[in-house]
């Protein structure tokens, strides 16, 4: 594993920021919130004014797992000058997550996402702000905390990265809640039922698929019906959707 490999090597790194005065990693870089996504473009745009989602919402009949949009700061000072011709060391690559997902009875399942990105020092008293997709709820984990019931689950993790300079660097623990369900983000509106066929059937045509953009299917957003009627008993007829029984 990822985070294994590098134990040895973060212990000395420790040690040699304890010496040189560095603040404590876990102030360094810290996890925000978890980036609102607009339905408009869909793309995550750090900000000091961004919007965060409070919890987020899961539908394993669509998703295979859960990925958020994470906003995270770098708090590490500018060391570089342009003068003295000395680089700046304090830029951080963000490299992934772990982490543990709580399900609705508590039991734990253990996580490590690979997730890339990158963020720059301070300036000031301003952190460098960055977003990065990390997949809180891998495919394994969201068969295995499904399988344990729907309902509210808590993932408990923390980021990790390296600055140029060469120390690792990890965030302290951010508790983000989801609420786990099967069929719960599809809608069934009443222009989209095929009149010509008894009780709901949801229309397959193209022409009645409008709505706004989903940025992914089974994730925070509703979405029509129409939209998977093609594919999916569920979207097709109501009555099969487990969560309208």
């Amino acid at each position: 594993m990822l985070r294994i490999q590098k134990k040895a090597v973060l212990t000395t790194l420790s040690l040699a920021a304890s010496l040189s005065g560095c603040a404590d990693n876990e102030s360094s870089l810290f996890i925000e919130g978890v980036l609102s996504l607009p339905s408009s473009d869909c793309v995550a745009r750090p900000d000091t004014q961004a919007e965060f989602i409070a919890q987020g919402i899961v539908d394993y009949e669509f998703a295979a797992n859960y990925v958020a949009a994470v906003q995270v700061g770098n708090q590490l000072t500018q060391q570089g000058n342009r003068e003295k011709t000395r680089t700046e060391t304090s830029r951080l690559h963000l490299e992934g997550a772990t982490g543990t997902v709580f399900d609705v009875q508590q039991g734990e399942h253990a996580f490590e996402s690979i997730a890339t990105g990158f963020v720059h020092p301070a300036s000031g008293t301003e952190p460098g702000l960055a977003a990065m997709f990390v997949q809180l709820v891998p495919p394994d984990i969201l068969d295995e905390v499904a399988a344990v019931g729907q309902g509210d689950i808590v993932v408990r993790f923390r980021v990790f990265g390296t600055t140029l300079g060469g120390q690792e660097i990890e965030s302290g623990d951010f508790d983000f809640p989801i609420s786990v369900c099967g069929g719960c983000l599809v809608s069934y509106p009443l222009e989209a039922d095929d009149v010509e066929t008894a009780g709901y059937a949801c229309e397959i045509a193209a022409e009645t698929q409008g709505g706004a953009n989903i940025c992914a299917y089974g994730q925070d957003q509703t979405f029509p019906c129409t939209a998977c009627a093609a594919f999916s008993d569920i979207c097709r007829d109501p009555s099969q959707n487990p969560w309208r029984q």
